[in-house]
């Protein structure tokens, strides 16, 4: 069994994952950019049968803006994220994703403003919500100090303190929300459950099982992400949406 994601870039932009359901029992597609291509793949795909998929709309509060150029702006991915679910797409196959989440006082207002967005428009609290903490990668410091904007972090400090964790933690427990989350750690409370990108809670949706219940096969600290994951993208760098605290170098 796999389940195919697109962690390597996103399915908005690059749509090889169309081609690829029967390499795949299930997909996972990550976007920044519900659009009228990704909408009209989308649904041709599930009207002729195959509809083992979650689509995680990735919303950070930054689209537009110079964390994200080139991503649409917030309240244009919430308001097509609402649309695919009055088109048919099921409510229990979307995850509103918050990845991620820049640690200050400033950066989670940004997403608290996401989540009261989405909570007027009626998106939540039906939906399923993710979230990352931010993660600033040496490159990401450097890219940042050549657009002369500051590091969120200390230099030689990639991810955020447990003081920052705690804020975090602090804001967004004032919801009445179960918010997903992989590798952090020091979100703890009721409000945090920690599951993989790719889980068993995941399977239950697709109405799979599994007798390979290995998790985090590939080693990455923290991941908890079942062994059947496999990557749908071949891209290897950035990609046009250019957020400025991309992985890739």
């Amino acid at each position: 069994m796999k389940i195919g994601v697109t962690e390597r870039g996103d399915a908005g932009i690059d749509f090889s994952w169309k081609d690829k359901s029967h390499t795949v029992d299930g997909m996972i597609l990550i976007t920044k950019a519900i659009n009228n291509v990704f909408l009209r793949h989308l649904f041709s795909l599930y009207e002729a049968g195959y509809t083992n998929i979650i689509v995680h709309a990735t919303c950070t509060g930054y689209g537009s803006t110079a964390y994200e150029p080139n991503v649409p702006p917030p309240k244009t991915q919430l308001h097509n994220l609402n649309q695919m679910v009055k088109y048919g797409f099921p409510v229990e196959n979307c995850v509103l994703r918050i990845d991620p989440i820049i640690p200050t006082k400033q950066g989670i207002e940004v997403a608290k403003a996401v989540i009261d967005t989405a909570l007027v428009k009626g998106i939540l609290p039906n939906m399923r919500v993710r979230i990352s903490v931010l993660d600033e990668y040496r490159h990401v410091k450097n890219r940042m100090l050549c657009m002369g904007m500051k590091s969120v972090y200390p230099y030689g400090q990639f991810t955020a303190s447990k003081d920052q964790f705690e804020l975090v933690r602090r804001e967004l427990s004032e919801y009445d929300i179960k918010f997903e989350c992989c590798a952090e750690p020091f979100l703890q409370s009721g409000h945090f459950v920690h599951v993989g990108c790719v889980s068993e809670k995941d399977l239950k949706i697709f109405g799979l099982e599994t007798a390979d219940d290995r998790i985090n096969p590939q080693n990455r600290r923290g991941c908890l992400c079942i062994a059947n994951k496999t990557e749908l993208l071949t891209n290897r760098a950035r990609c046009p949406h250019g957020c400025i605290y991309c992985y890739w170098k």
